[in-house]
């Protein structure tokens, strides 16, 4: 898709603003592409964490179940999920999605992010443990 790759240049550039619009740009010419609305749902979730806009957590949370119930094993907006259920400080449901992109991809999986929240809660699941 040639939005999404403009917008991927636009970000690289420092204009997230751009590459937002480019990418909902593309999604309104291929709407069931579900990569690029994980992707533009994690350029929402990166201004959400600057500027905690709850329409950007709102339309992140959309644009990602959306991608999950077109590809059910996206890994990758699993763990977009479960970034926006942290930062709505749903721990429970964070863990959850977290299990499920670990179970779709282990190689996906955010170390740092896995930090934050195992110090916010304990994984449910015994699964990942602190020191």
């Amino acid at each position: 898709d040639p939005y999404w790759g403009l917008g991927v240049i636009q970000f690289n550039k420092g204009n997230p603003e751009v590459a937002i619009d480019l990418l909902g740009r593309g999604l309104t010419v291929d709407s069931s592409n579900a990569t690029l609305m994980t992707d533009l749902a994690t350029l929402h979730l990166n201004r959400y964490k600057t500027d905690s806009t709850a329409t950007d957590l709102s339309r992140a949370t959309g644009l990602l179940n959306r991608a999950v119930t077109i590809d059910t094993s996206n890994a990758n907006a699993f763990l977009k999920l479960s970034l926006a259920a942290f930062y709505e400080q749903q721990y429970d449901q964070a863990w959850t999605y977290f299990h499920r992109a670990r179970h779709f991809d282990v190689k996906n999986l955010d170390i740092n992010f896995l930090t934050q929240l195992m110090a916010r809660k304990e994984d449910p699941l015994g699964v990942f443990k602190q020191n």
